[in-house]
């Protein structure tokens, strides 16, 4: 410890928290992490640290809602000022959980008789909680998760495990085996692959999803391959799926068990369905593509299909289906309203695989969101039209990685209408791929939202021609588009 100048006095120090700026969180996140910061290094009681540390995790929760808030009305791939505030909220949060770490510390080194185990219980669910805190705001601000993260959360399960303090409630938090479950769900699912939206859903459900899953000690084979996730507490790492027990160390090593939580996204999914056949609701919609694509990635996650390899080069890349049609469209606009759009935003190859590329760079105009589509060039020659799969932050630096999926080398842009319509209906921006008669591939349609129907009827303006033509089948869909096969309706 240090001697360090901070103030230790809690009342204080809880007028200090009140007066900070959460309306500018960029602000109030950067004071809140160095005041910590310097309670951590510097010298104080142990009854006197653990007394601040609750009012700066209090004043912290306040940070986290408040720059929520503030994201929800920016672009986190195109604002510097947006990526200022996830950062400095993140290392907030990252040092209220030190913090905590420390005040658990000082309480462990305690011996007496006398010495009670409630203070170090509260201490054990506190840590964990700031941990999920953290956790839940690396993931839904699509940013790096710092080494060691994972290996303080083992090492807090095993001291309450070995101390029988797992079951243990406290106060108003849950307990010490609950939040264990939280983080472990939280950390196998790949949240770079989702919206904001449904990572705000994810969140919301996580309590409830959690309580049907089972924490078991590895003391035998596998129940089968559905939903085998194993734990190693000795290591820095996320659950992994695993069909094979591991045979050395077995005592380190702990079964997820969720068989049970699918189950219960099974009963969900019957729900919604029920509910989307009484008639459409996007809300319903879009949780029900969620607990699908839950329910399809913790039953077996996605493993890689193709290596990759290194690659190097720029390419120019327009993000979002109407900027990318009226880029098509030489700058035209679908209706009388004047678009400016911004130029092709320059991205880095960093490497390819026979599907896709990964790009890294800063979008300049182009936002970079998960399941939003991309056309790319290369020197004006087209590259491909593309699924932006997923979206992370390099920590620190103003540089966003996507992953993109090739969905066709080449597309022109079109307008398209439900053929059955209603007074306000107006044709829209779309695109078409073109088709291969030779092989026996059809033209396909993208189009926003979900407007798929076996055989739905369309008008397509297309090239100054207006025709008939009905969808047949999805080709590949994002949370935010559909790319179909059509077919004229003559055919039919």
């Amino acid at each position: 410890m240090e001697a360090i100048l901070v103030d230790t006095d809690p009342g204080s120090v809880a007028d200090w928290l009140a007066r900070l700026p959460y309306t500018q969180p960029k602000l109030a996140a950067k004071l809140l992490a160095e005041t910590v910061h310097a309670l951590n290094r510097a010298e104080a009681k142990p009854a006197l640290r653990q007394k601040l540390m609750r009012l700066y995790a209090e004043a912290a929760d306040k940070l986290m809602h408040a720059a929520e808030s503030a994201l929800a009305l920016e672009e986190l791939t195109l604002s510097q000022d947006a990526q200022i505030i996830a950062s400095r909220t993140q290392r907030a949060l990252a040092e209220v959980h030190r913090g905590t770490l420390l005040c658990l510390s000082e309480q462990l080194q305690k011996k007496g008789w006398f010495e009670r185990d409630q203070p170090k219980v509260e201490l054990v669910v506190q840590a964990l909680a700031s941990a999920r805190a953290w956790l839940g705001w690396v993931h839904q601000s699509y940013l790096p998760l710092p080494r060691g993260f994972w290996h303080e959360v083992h090492a807090l399960y095993r001291l309450a495990d070995e101390r029988g303090w797992l079951r243990e409630a406290r106060d108003a938090l849950p307990s010490a085996i609950t939040l264990y479950r939280e983080l472990l769900l939280l950390g196998l699912t790949d949240t770079r692959r989702l919206t904001q939206e449904q990572i705000r859903w994810l969140r919301a459900a996580l309590p409830e999803l959690a309580a049907t899953a089972r924490v078991l000690p590895l003391n035998g084979p596998l129940d089968g391959g559905r939903g085998a996730y194993l734990v190693d507490t000795a290591a820095d790492a996320q659950p992994c799926y695993m069909l094979i027990a591991p045979r050395d160390n077995a005592h380190t090593w702990l079964w997820l068990d969720l068989s049970n939580t699918l189950a219960a996204l099974a009963l969900r999914e019957d729900k919604l369905k029920h509910a989307l056949s009484q008639g459409p609701v996007g809300a319903t919609e879009a949780e029900l593509e969620l607990i699908q694509l839950l329910s399809h990635a913790w039953q077996q996650p996605q493993r890689r299909r193709h290596a990759r390899d290194a690659a190097s080069g720029e390419l120019a890349v327009v993000s979002q289906l109407a900027a990318i049609w009226r880029h098509l469209n030489g700058g035209a606009a679908a209706q009388p309203q004047a678009h400016t759009d911004a130029p092709p935003s320059p991205l880095g190859i960093v490497n390819q695989s026979p599907i896709g590329l990964m790009l890294r760079g800063v979008p300049q105009g182009h936002s970079l969101r998960a399941g939003d589509v991309l056309f790319a060039e290369d020197d004006g020659a087209p590259v491909g039209l593309f699924f932006i799969r997923w979206v992370t932050l390099v920590q620190d630096r103003p540089l966003v990685e996507c992953g993109i999926e090739r969905i066709a080398t080449e597309a022109r842009a079109a307008e398209a209408m439900p053929s059955i319509t209603r007074a306000d209906d107006r044709f829209l921006p779309a695109l078409i791929v073109p088709g291969n008669p030779r092989l026996g591939v059809s033209e396909r349609l993208l189009m926003p939202g979900r407007v798929f129907g076996r055989l739905r009827e369309f008008r397509l303006r297309d090239g100054g021609v207006e025709r008939l033509i009905r969808v047949t089948r999805i080709v590949s869909q994002s949370p935010y588009y559909q790319l179909m096969e059509l077919r004229a309706s003559e055919d039919f």
